[in-house]
């Protein structure tokens, strides 16, 4: 769950890239509705979401809804949100923007597999907007099958 559509799509298509079906969610109510047909067996969710509840509820309704592995992705390094992520069932907790390695690592322990973490993996950037926009995306497009 991510609602820099630029962010969304670069995590995409890395995860896609790895071997993960991937459903991506703009915000929690996109997220929640994805997850009424199937809870995935791992998620990514940005704690600051554009609208509407935290990823922090989001979190908290994948662990209650079933969801077995999440990595939280915090904006900045705070060391409360954190902890918040991890008290909320965060297997793992990434600042923004991750390392490409380390979020695969990191859902592949969420999962018991070997982490295999390259030793210089680049950092999962969004390419340029052409007007610079950072904000979040209206749209909730799905791209892929699960996240």
């Amino acid at each position: 769950i991510e609602s820099d559509a630029d962010h969304r799509r670069s995590l995409t298509n890395l995860l896609s890239g790895s071997g993960f079906d991937v459903v991506s969610a703009v915000d929690y109510e996109a997220a929640s509705k994805a997850m009424d047909k199937a809870v995935p067996d791992l998620a990514v969710i940005s704690t600051r979401l554009g609208k509407g509840p935290s990823g922090f509820v989001a979190l908290r309704a994948f662990k209650a809804g079933g969801g077995k592995s999440a990595v939280a992705l915090l904006p900045e390094n705070n060391f409360e949100e954190a902890v918040s992520a991890f008290r909320l069932g965060a297997a793992d907790v990434l600042v923004k923007p991750p390392r490409a390695g380390e979020l695969v690592a990191a859902l592949r322990r969420g999962l018991g597999q070997s982490p295999e973490v390259p030793a210089a993996a680049p950092r999962v950037d969004p390419p340029a907007s052409p007007g610079g926009g950072d904000g979040p995306a209206e749209d909730s497009t799905k791209e892929g099958t699960s996240e």
